[in-house]
Order: C-alpha cells, then structure tokens, then sequence
C-alpha cells in the first residue's frame, strides 16, 4: 500500500505531457523494413 501512495503522490502533483508521435525506435525500424525489402532481388 506504500507503494500506492507514493506514486499517487507523485501523479498528483505532476505535469504530465501527452505526445501523439511515432516513437524513434518505431521510425528506425519502418525504414530498416522499408530498406531491407527494396534490397531483396525478385528471381
């Protein structure tokens, strides 16, 4: 029950900032798909 406190503590006083946009993790891993599949030769 500590622990819940704590962290209500913690968000009650918080700014919390909501960002709507692709992660960098997510973007990097689009292009190496993107790369990887323009790269594969057709027989």
């Amino acid at each position: 029950m500590m622990t819940l406190a704590a962290v209500d503590r913690l968000v009650h006083h918080a700014l919390i900032v909501e960002i709507q946009t692709d992660s960098y993790r997510k973007r990097a891993v689009a292009t190496r798909s993107a790369q990887s599949k323009s790269h594969k030769t057709t027989p």
